[in-house]
């Protein structure tokens, strides 16, 4: 019985790896995703309809949400999503404590329009307050607000979107639990919202209702707020990071309890940083990765260590873009677009369906590549059969496409068996039974499928 109903659960995730994924954003217990075809996907805890399907039932495999073809932005934080369609609309669904999302009810289990307004660019959704940016670059906020993190000069809470002054120039936005950053066209940082050290504009206000600029450089290119601190890089690459120093979370290897301004972590060349609850990952221009704050987790979700300062994870070189890292759940990508899993998966928000701890990489599908999209809507014609199989796996070309050449993965991401000479069919008996992946390489394309050995 059990092996049938792993063989079931397989063949329903077989179909929903086969294209690539555009877009994933976590919330710590869910993950959300658009795939290459625009349609949304969610996974994981649902137990305030955070996954958007209409129902209340936690998944441990991407199930879509509805049937639009043309969603392009997501966010998601805790418990609640956002989300952009092509034509400029705004979304959003989950946990509703605040009227975040719309008035009434405590919580929406299929996305609800916020508004009717048509042209907005970005979203970002950390959880009970909402940041969004329009395409004439004004910045709006709504949610909650105890300690200002709307930067509208009150501590009231708003359930409509709400313009922060008159700028016209802002860049990016990212949410901590209490607190807000945002970025200029000019470079200058801004904060506001609670201070326990997040804000980084040098003062121990308990909080800050208005944004105030951290610091007067104006070299700053990206940043990332973590529950309680938070991380930037500059144009010369070099890390920094402000805000309270639990488990080890800003990474200078010091005692410090907070650090109320930005300190120099790094002079290396980093090209994404991702701040989280309690730990931070990041990738060098040298395609390292690299981890700090804490380390391991116990079975029982609990910390076991810290890491002071950032330490390099293994020693592959060829890692490309940090998609996920909440509440110890990690999604990223390697040069070759393969994206790898890993850590906490208590409700199954890992997506490879179950509900176990991995510690170690797993493999969980492939991310688009953007200068490549085309090609792989038309990759994503090829099909394999029969799956399950107990020895061959052959391929259906529906387009004649030139297969250079079929490479057999396991979920570690271990190359098994590559075929160069035949690509209509491959010899898989010699496996054990288990779950791998088959990559289809033509031209500088690759599609991942899974398939179940028996």
């Amino acid at each position: 019985m059990k092996k049938l109903l792993l063989t079931l659960l397989t063949l329903l995730s077989l179909q929903l790896q086969a294209q690539c994924w555009k877009k994933i954003s976590g919330g710590g217990t869910h993950t959300i995703a658009i795939k290459d075809d625009g349609t949304l996907w969610a996974w994981g805890l649902n137990n305030s309809g955070q996954l958007g399907n209409g129902t209340l039932e936690n998944k441990n495999i991407p199930v879509q949400i509805g049937t639009d073809t043309d969603w392009v932005i997501i966010s998601s934080g805790f418990k609640t999503n956002a989300a952009i369609k092509a034509n400029g609309t705004l979304w959003a669904w989950g946990i509703n404590l605040d009227g975040q999302i719309s008035g009434g009810q405590t919580y929406q289990n299929i996305p609800a329009q916020i508004g009717t307004d048509n042209n907005w660019k970005t979203v970002e959704c950390p959880g009970r307050h909402i940041l969004a940016i329009k395409n004439n670059g004004t910045l709006w906020t709504w949610g909650y607000n105890a300690y200002g993190q709307l930067g509208l000069n009150t501590t009231e809470t708003t359930n409509t979107p709400t313009q922060v002054g008159t700028a016209t120039d802002w860049k990016e936005i990212s949410g901590g639990a209490y607190f807000t950053l945002a970025l200029k066209q000019n470079g200058t940082l801004w904060s506001c919202g609670a201070n326990d050290g997040g804000l980084g504009i040098n003062t121990q206000e308990l909080f800050v209702t208005t944004f105030t600029q951290i610091g007067t450089d104006n070299d700053w290119k990206t940043m990332s707020a973590g529950y309680y601190h938070a991380l930037g890089v500059k144009n010369n690459g070099s890390l920094w990071a402000w805000g309270d120093h639990t488990y080890g979370r800003l990474g200078d290897n010091s005692g410090a309890t907070y650090r109320y301004s930005p300190v120099n972590i790094s002079t290396d060349n980093w090209i994404n940083v991702y701040a989280d609850f309690m730990s931070n990952y990041g990738i060098k221009s040298d395609g390292t990765l690299w981890k700090w704050g804490t380390g391991e987790f116990s079975e029982n979700h609990e910390p076991i260590n810290s890491l002071l300062a950032p330490t390099k994870v293994g020693q592959d070189t060829n890692w490309k873009q940090i998609q996920v890292v909440k509440d110890n759940s990690v999604f990223i990508t390697k040069t070759n677009n393969n994206i790898f899993v890993w850590g906490d998966n208590k409700y199954g928000e890992l997506g490879l369906g179950d509900t176990n701890i991995h510690p170690n990489q797993t493999l969980f599908g492939t991310m688009c590549d953007s200068t490549a999209s085309l090609n792989e809507n038309t990759l994503s014609t090829i099909s394999v059969y029969p799956n399950p199989t107990s020895g061959l796996l052959n391929l259906a070309n529906a387009n004649n496409l030139n297969i250079e050449k079929l490479t057999v993965i396991d979920v570690t991401g271990k190359t098994l068996l590559e075929q160069r000479n035949n690509t209509s069919q491959i010899d898989v008996q010699h496996l054990p039974a288990g779950m791998y992946f088959l990559e289809i390489t033509t031209g500088e394309t690759k599609q991942h499928i899974k398939f179940i050995k028996e």
